[in-house]
């Protein structure tokens, strides 16, 4: 209906192109339309209906909006409410509020433009550009004035609403690209065979240049202003990202990379003196964009055109001082508010009128600010844990982005890496010491100099520490990728699940060794997740967290926090704790529980008793720790679990939706019953909750011998114990099917004995052969040597049964006592010696290759040694191809919004949901690369990959040649077919010519002798 309800409209476009009204009255009820979708508890409406709107061709319609050539004399809400109506087709929104782009709305409006429908638009955009930039250029003085007569403050809100409308409409040509969208990128730069084009970078870095003309107008930038160039940077982010190579070369001659480097030293003075603060929220996103711009230029790029151009642009020097800068902004900020210097809603904040924010100016003195640094960079390192992902942007995204872009074009340039990189502490030449200097002002200069470097380094290695490299491969060619880690990776992974991954994973090839990786990883990233919002939950109000972070010790308001901080060390510890409490209680009850006289025993009663009432109140307060010890660890465990299993199990995707709404109801109501089995069918729950019920058992009915089997628990926590448990569980099922056919051995040797030896068994064989068999497996083991000896008369020889006897008593002794048991021996040191085995070889797999990109160690050590560097395995493991770092990267991509990855992050992502690992350097490292010993350029996935379709086309063309061939054969044949039988014809003619011939001679010949004879 909604589809036939657009076609209508678009049937009677010709009308509206003079019926102004109509066309306002068509656009609310566009809007309306999507609107409502958006609120509808259909998670798919929205698309829905802009399909409908494609289909209808309504995209040719909004476009033709924006052409005053189409609608001439159109009023300007037309226009206004036409861009809006375009960014409210473009946006599709999602279940948990984030929005993304419909790709067919993105296809559909690359159609029209393609058609010619969008001079309008492009028109119309730049119309709207440089109406902003006159009007800034007109109301920059009057910023400077202190008071404004009325004609010049309604000429200010004009131009308040003019930027705030070009914010909509760079938002909604940003739209039109998002997701990294190649083709329209391309037309937005360039409308080739067009009267009217526009150039959308080079018109928005026109706009954004005209606002910032010089650091003082910089100062005056108001909020609109502000959010007009972040916009202008979002937009020229989307255009470069992908990577886009020539618009990435064509933005980088804009002048951007000029603005950026002076905009960073800009203060936004107005800005500052509104929010009454240093490092104001809108300032921090501008600058954070700038830096992402930045990084969007060199972005997958294997050139160096860009990365050589950045470092000769940009000042080093200011990139040093905005590093120390957002450094020193949140531990002076975190200072004071935990102090209560000042008070604030933030977990950090530098108002103007503190004493810190002398300490961030420019001029301060690096001495002052040191001696600060150094008391305040404790409490820092503390709060640092509490920092959210949203926390860590907040606050320190302009220099994690300026980090990405440091290390990003450092190779590029030596005078710059030398520039930005901290001097080593190592390395420091000051000395401390009056003494050691010509003069004391010499001593306070260099003093102020080290001071200067010392908290510089410590800025560096504070934000350092959020950075992440890691190499990938990118359409055959390695590159770095960085990139920032999120909360999960750093604080709520547990050595535990590392150990795990390193136990576990696959070594037998490198594809499938990082396949492997990859689901593993994912799962941990589950896990880490539950882990992470267990340890911050609280139980203060949200509008009381933040007090409560700073005031309050953790575990006062965070129950799980105290055992699941410091790598969960606090759960082992509680199991330790229960292992040796138990081994106590077992112990206490040995020695100390003694039987009850059968004349004391009460009927039904318990059959032992404690020595004494000191004894029994010992064990009591013994049993009662272990089970609160235990009981608090199964919480804890399955408080992590159940919400993993709930995330991770099908149990839902199992039901149809075509089952009926009490099938799908009952199958919801069981996802928690399953899921809670799932967790306690674990072994160490399951094994936990069995000792917990022995103990409260044991206890609850008098039974204390049952605590004895809480040293069982020493088989589940020594490692030792548990290779052995393994060694004899791994050929569980065989050692079974030995103890059945040990049976049926024995049933068989028992049917015998009760049909011929039923005398000599006394009176162990008397009743049945069930009986017999019973008893000589009870009998026959409980000897020293296995057999029947034990149970049957002795025999001797010359006695009538002494040769039956011995082979009957014999051959059961050898196949029972020796062959069985011995198989019995030979499975378990078989399993034991597999378990070494698997053991040694994964060791020897991890210390002679490395994990991600499967290098011999010796390569690795050899390039190493070329290059001066003395463990080259364990720097390459640690600093070029960090495991965990790959395992930060995982979580990074799952954890970002789509919309918000970059082009290689979301190529990448795409591949890891599609479980393929062609982004894994395999067989690859940046170490070795361009070295003598390193691996060819080509990946070796993607070299194998090549060399399947070069022999895929090799064996197609052959396939045509072969084809080729076979069809002249054929018309060979059937020509030599047809010469053939031409020829047999002319064969047989000439044949018929001579047998002819000579019948005519014979003829002849018979005529000219009977003529003679005449």
């Amino acid at each position: 209906n909604c589809e036939d309800v657009l076609q209508r409209i678009m049937r009677h476009e010709v009308d509206m192109r003079s019926d102004f009204d109509t066309l306002r009255r068509i656009q609310r009820m566009l809007m309306a339309m999507i609107r409502s979708a958006r609120k509808s508890s259909d998670p798919n409406a929205v698309a829905e209906v802009q399909r409908a709107i494609v289909n209808a061709g309504v995209t040719h319609l909004v476009l033709r909006m924006l052409d005053d050539q189409v609608f001439v004399g159109a009023p300007l809400d037309i226009g206004e409410t036409a861009w809006s109506l375009l960014i409210e087709v473009l946006c599709e929104v999602r279940r948990e509020g984030a929005y993304s782009v419909n790709k067919m709305v993105q296809q559909a409006l690359l159609e029209v433009c393609k058609s010619g429908d969008d001079a309008g638009m492009f028109e119309s955009f730049k119309d709207i550009m440089a109406t902003v930039s006159s009007k800034a250029k007109s109301t920059r003085s009057l910023k400077l004035v202190s008071s404004l007569i009325e004609e010049e403050q309604m000429q200010v809100e004009d131009y308040k609403m003019s930027l705030s409308h070009a914010v909509g409409v760079m938002e909604a040509m940003r739209l039109m690209v998002e997701g990294h969208y190649h083709p329209m990128q391309q037309h937005l730069l360039s409308q080739s065979g067009r009267e009217r084009v526009c150039n959308v970078p080079e018109t928005t870095m026109r706009l954004f240049n005209q606002i910032v003309k010089d650091p003082k107008s910089g100062d005056a930038i108001n909020f609109e202003e502000i959010q007009c160039m972040s916009q202008v940077l979002r937009l020229l982010i989307e255009l470069c990202q992908g990577p886009n190579l020539h618009n990435q070369e064509f933005v980088s001659n804009l002048g951007l990379v000029e603005t950026a480097s002076r905009l960073l030293s800009v203060n936004f003075e107005d800005i500052r003196r509104s929010e009454g603060d240093v490092y104001p929220l809108k300032v921090r996103s501008l600058k954070a964009l700038l830096m992402e711009a930045m990084l969007a230029l060199v972005e997958g790029r294997m050139d160096d055109t860009i990365h050589v151009i950045i470092p000769q642009r940009m000042d080093p020097e200011i990139m040093k001082a905005r590093l120390q800068f957002v450094y020193n902004y949140f531990v002076f900020g975190l200072v004071g508010v935990a102090t209560r210097a000042f008070e604030s809603d933030q977990m950090a904040a530098v108002p103007l009128d503190s004493k810190f924010h002398v300490l961030l100016s420019s001029s301060a003195d690096p001495t002052a600010a040191h001696e600060v640094l150094l008391e305040a960079n404790a409490l820092a390192e503390e709060m640092l844990e509490d920092l959210s992902d949203d926390d860590i942007s907040n606050y320190f995204s302009e220099g994690l982005m300026m980090l990405q872009l440091i290390f990003q074009v450092s190779p590029f340039s030596a005078h710059f890496e030398k520039f930005v990189t901290p001097v080593s502490s190592v390395d420091d030449s000051f000395v401390d010491d009056p003494k050691a200097y010509l003069t004391e002002r010499q001593f306070v200069q260099e003093k102020q100099k080290y001071c200067g470097r010392y908290n510089y380094r410590l800025a560096f290695q504070f934000l350092q520490r959020f950075v992440r490299t890691i190499e990938v491969v990118m359409d055959g060619h390695l590159h770095y990728l960085h990139f920032c880690l999120p909360v999960t990776s750093m604080w709520y992974v547990y050595g535990e699940a590392k150990q795990h991954i390193l136990d576990t994973v696959p070594f037998s090839s490198p594809d499938i060794k990082a396949k492997a990786f990859i689901n593993m990883c994912l799962q941990v990233h589950v896990e880490s997740k539950l882990i992470k919002d267990l340890s911050r939950f609280s139980i203060m109000p949200e509008r009381l967290l933040k007090i409560a972070q700073r005031n309050i010790p953790d575990w006062m308001h965070r129950p799980f926090q105290i055992f699941l901080c410091d790598d969960a060390r606090n759960m082992g510890r509680l199991l330790r704790a229960a292992l040796y409490i138990g081994l106590l209680l077992a112990m206490h009850v040995s020695v100390f529980l003694v039987p009850i006289d059968e004349d004391d025993q009460v009927r039904g009663g318990p059959e032992s008793e404690f020595v004494s009432f000191i004894a029994q109140w010992v064990a009591d307060i013994l049993g009662l720790i272990y089970l609160v010890c235990t009981l608090l660890w199964l919480l804890l465990t399955i408080s992590i679990k159940l919400p993993f299993v709930l995330r991770t199990s099908d149990a839902d995707s199992k039901v149809k939706s075509s089952s009926g709404p009490f099938r799908a109801s009952f199958g919801e109501a069981m996802r928690v019953p399953l899921a809670f089995g799932k967790v306690l069918m674990d072994g160490n729950v399951s094994w936990r909750l069995t000792l917990f019920f022995f103990t409260g058992y044991g206890f609850a009915f008098r039974h204390y011998w049952l605590l004895s089997f809480i040293l069982m628990d020493f088989w589940c926590q020594s490692s030792v114990l548990a290779t052995v448990f393994r060694a004899i569980a791994s050929p569980l099922k065989s050692l079974v099917m030995v103890f059945l056919g040990s049976i049926i051995v024995t049933f068989v040797y028992a049917a015998v004995g009760f049909r011929y030896f039923r005398k000599d068994f006394h009176d162990f064989c008397n009743e049945n052969i069930y009986l017999c068999t019973q008893n000589i497996i009870y009998q026959g083991t409980r000897s020293g040597i296995v057999g029947l000896s034990m149970m049957m008369r002795n025999t001797f020889p010359g006695q009538d049964n002494w040769t039956s006897r011995m082979l009957y008593d014999i051959s059961y002794f050898v196949i029972f006592g020796i062959i069985i048991l011995n198989t019995i021996v030979g499975l378990i040191v078989d399993s034991f010696g597999a378990l070494r085995l698997e053991v040694e070889a994964r060791e020897n797999n991890q210390e002679t290759q490395t994990f991600i990109s499967c290098i011999a160690r010796r390569t690795i050590e050899a390039v190493a040694q070329s290059k001066g560097i003395t463990d080259g395995f364990e720097y390459h493991e640690t600093m070029k191809q960090n495991k965990w770092d790959y395992m930060a990267f995982i979580f990074h991509l799952q954890e970002t919004a789509v919309e918000n990855l970059t082009g290689p992050e979301h190529h990448i992502k795409s591949l890891v949901d599609k479980k393929d690992v062609k982004w894994i350097p395999v067989s690859r490292s940046k170490f070795l690369e361009g070295t003598e010993l390193g691996t060819n350029r080509e990946d070796q996935l993607i070299r194998i990959q090549l060399q399947t379709q070069n022999l895929k086309s090799f064996v197609d063309s052959n396939q045509d040649n072969m084809t080729g061939i076979s069809r002249s054969v054929g018309q060979l044949d059937a020509a030599i077919r047809e010469r053939m039988d031409s020829m047999l014809l002319e064969i047989r003619e000439l044949g018929n010519e001579l047998k002819h011939q000579r019948m005519l001679k014979e003829l002849e010949a018979e005529q000219g002798s009977n003529y003679s004879r005449n």
